[in-house]
């Protein structure tokens, strides 16, 4: 068979599988190393009686000054259109934490929570304020209508994943975090 009817054969099917390989939703567990720590922008914050730690953003306030709590809180999870196993798992735990331990701010307005697909035109405008580019989880606290955006990698962190308790533990301390003003 000549070459270039071989090429024009399994060129298109190798384009393809490059693509799909590309743009296809991880297994249900990414191997991301977490950043090690930076002393400007987090600190390490005990919340598991294991004593592990985690970073989260760092109080922009010193001693003695007043927090201001933010107007509203709001939790953004954005996915694909076609989702894995780890983006339904992580949707699924932000829902159930928002709704058991944060019921009262829900109702009252005082947080959100909005799950967004990517593939949907009409979520444009969220995507490009967020600058999403994949599923990820965000954290918006908004204060004199100035948005203070926080992106929750550590969701995505092995550890996180295998540990639904750890899971539930450092999104809801974002979250605490978030509602008392101290993102």
């Amino acid at each position: 068979m000549n070459i270039r009817i071989k090429a024009g054969i399994y060129l298109p099917l190798l384009i393809l599988l490059i693509v799909g390989v590309l743009t296809a939703c991880s297994g249900p567990s990414p191997t991301i190393t977490p950043p090690l720590p930076d002393d400007s922008t987090t600190s390490a914050v005990d919340l598991s009686s294991d004593n592990k730690t985690h970073n989260l953003p760092r109080e922009t306030t010193t001693p003695g000054d007043q927090l201001i709590p933010p107007d509203r809180i709001d939790v953004v999870y954005f996915h694909s259109t076609q989702r894995c196993k780890t983006c339904l798992y992580i949707e699924q735990r932000v829902v159930y934490i928002t709704e058991t331990y944060f019921q009262e701010e829900l109702d009252s307005g005082k947080m959100t929570l909005q799950r967004l697909d990517l593939g949907d035109k009409e979520n444009a405008a969220m995507i490009s304020k967020y600058n999403a580019v994949s599923s990820q989880l965000y954290l918006n606290a908004i204060v004199n209508e100035i948005d203070h955006i926080i992106h929750i990698k550590e969701v995505w962190f092995k550890d996180y994943l295998r540990d639904e308790k750890l899971f539930d533990e450092v999104v809801k301390e974002y979250i605490k975090r978030g509602l008392n003003g101290e993102l």
